[in-house]
């Protein structure tokens, strides 16, 4: 029979752990330290995880996120001005946060990762 230690380990290999947190522009900042998730999640999938959440399709591109946890975008002036939640990679050799480059849907949880998502106030 295998070990305990032996089927952890196997377990182990097929997952990744990461952090997040939900940064909700008002002071707020919730984390969700050492979530466990298989290989292959992504941060949408890691998000719905953890948190109630609505977004858009949009075919070819990915998914936009509109609302978390009941705190929706919103627009103040089309095209011009609003609120909108925006992911962030930690990057450890720069030492600084970087902003998501790519949809939620598309971004494939790495080991380690340390990921946010920000509600944050945009203007052209």
């Amino acid at each position: 029979a295998a070990s305990v230690a032996k089927r952890y380990a196997d377990l182990r290999a097929k997952l990744v752990n990461v952090s997040l947190a939900i940064d909700y522009g008002n002071g707020t900042v919730v984390w969700y330290n050492g979530t466990l998730v298989p290989k292959g999640s992504t941060l949408l999938s890691l998000t719905v995880l953890l948190a109630e959440v609505e977004y858009k399709v949009y075919p070819g591109m990915g998914v936009y996120i509109t609302s978390i946890n009941g705190v929706s975008e919103r627009i103040v002036v089309a095209g011009k001005e609003g609120y909108s939640w925006l992911w962030f990679v930690y990057s450890e050799s720069e030492g600084k946060w970087a902003m998501g480059t790519t949809a939620a849907d598309k971004y494939e949880l790495r080991d380690g990762d340390l990921l946010m998502w920000k509600y944050s106030h945009w203007k052209f």
